[in-house]
């Protein structure tokens, strides 16, 4: 009988010199079997898997990158980076954990745009399409309706330009630091009169910033540092402008006045007077002015609010239960409840966002049997999504299992661990439960 003798092994060893921290190291890998390497952290597993990396002949401009920090400043004896006993190796692919780290334990969601990979499919897609049809013209009158969309930017300008407190206006707010010390512009502090033109002129503010500065200059001489003639006795008016003036002030309340004329027509007469009144007053705010801009504020973060769901109105803004037919009508805007905002202006442009509503509910049931579709699907793809990845950690003895969390369209993949009911945020790629020490591959 014919006896054969063993195989032997096959053993590469590659020797690796000046690489990163490692001045010196000898690993030797088992050919054509699966080599693990454990080590503790930061001591080198990365920088060997890119050192034999980069000895391919392809790769080998970057086994520079390598070079240790020691010998970046001063290499008497000019030490590179060295990778020997690799040759055989022609191909190699490297785990890549910044990739990993763009894409995967994501703050919110275990991998990005989870949604989209997990839910979005074709079927999805073509429902969501149909849902789409039924409801585009009430986004079209946004896309297609330069006027509604500077109603829109110019009620975000004047509502931005207020923040709310429990107690009324906020003092920090641009809007409240514009009015606060009265309108400065028509109402020429006494004794800088003679100003009153620059002042009033088209770029007020600019004037009174390169005044303010120019008067940094006179304590050099008694001459006007402008156009050098005496101003001795002139100095404390001019001084005057910087104490009465400042130009941020004056820029807000610029801005709030101009914003006030943009949307001139939108508001009610009453309104507008009244708002007009406030801008011009020349000692500042009382209560009954703040109240009033606390009312015109809450109208337009209202208004907006109903603006700005009607333009991204989908199937999810309906909630699992709800009737179609019976929370469209919600979407209407009512003008009787917008008093300020109620004007000949307002009306014609809500008119034609009510209309395209009543469209849509004429539609209700067609749109709700879409809804219900979309729903459903969503609901499988969850759970089946859901029971193959645990079902493969599990197996693969990780202590950890996903969820597919949200409100419709916000939906995202989150990742728990089985001791722990609430979702984990951020962190590093998981390991089962008996290893401590992390290994690199290639």
């Amino acid at each position: 009988m014919d006896i054969k003798a063993p195989i032997k092994d096959e053993i590469m060893e590659i020797e690796i010199k000046s690489c990163n921290n490692i001045d010196f190291a000898k690993i030797a890998l088992s050919e054509n079997k699966l080599n693990i390497k454990f080590a503790p952290n930061g001591t080198g597993k990365s920088t060997i898997a890119k050192a034999i990396k980069y000895s391919l002949a392809e790769n080998r401009h970057q086994l520079e990158e390598l070079t240790p920090f020691k010998f970046k400043a001063n290499n008497p004896d000019n030490k590179q980076p060295e990778v020997s006993g690799s040759e055989s190796i022609t191909s190699l692919m490297c785990f890549n954990e910044d990739y990993v780290n763009q894409f995967v334990f994501q703050p919110d969601e275990l991998i990005s745009n989870s949604f989209d990979i997990f839910i979005r499919n074709d079927a999805y897609r073509e429902n969501e399409q149909a849902i789409e049809d039924i409801v585009v013209r009430i986004k079209q009158l946004f896309s297609d309706n330069a006027d509604l969309e500077e109603l829109i930017s110019n009620l975000k300008e004047l509502g931005g330009a207020f923040k709310l407190t429990k107690t009324g206006l906020s003092k920090a707010s641009t809007g409240m630091k514009g009015l606060a010390g009265g309108n400065k512009i028509q109402h020429i502090p006494a004794g800088l009169e003679s100003f009153q033109p620059f002042i009033q002129c088209s770029n007020g503010v600019g004037w009174i910033d390169w005044q303010v500065k120019g008067y940094e200059f006179f304590d050099l001489s008694d001459n006007c540092p402008f156009c050098t003639s005496d101003a001795a006795e002139k100095k404390e008016q001019i001084k005057k402008v910087g104490q009465e003036y400042d130009k941020n002030v004056i820029k807000n309340l610029v801005g709030i006045i101009a914003a006030i004329e943009k949307l001139g027509e939108y508001f009610s007469d009453d309104a507008k007077s009244k708002l007009t009144m406030i801008t011009n007053l020349k000692d500042g705010l009382e209560k009954e002015h703040e109240a009033f801009i606390v009312s015109v504020k809450t109208q337009i973060d209202n208004l907006l609010e109903k603006l700005d769901k009607l333009k991204s109105l989908s199937g999810f803004d309906f909630k699992d239960g709800e009737k179609v037919s019976e929370k469209l009508p919600s979407y209407r805007i009512d003008l009787q409840f917008f008093s300020e905002l109620n004007s000949a202006r307002t009306a014609e442009s809500v008119a034609s966002i009510n209309t395209s509503i009543d469209d849509v509910i004429r539609r209700a049931g067609d749109l709700q049997g879409k809804i219900n579709i979309q729903r459903r699907e969503m609901q499988k793809l969850i759970e089946k999504h859901e029971k193959e990845i645990n079902e493969f950690l599990a197996y693969a003895g990780y202590r950890y299992k996903v969820q597919i969390a949200g409100q419709g369209g916000q939906s995202q993949l989150k990742l728990l661990h089985v001791d722990h009911g609430e979702h984990l945020s951020g962190g590093s790629p998981i390991k089962p439960s008996s290893q401590k020490n992390a290994g690199s591959g290639c």
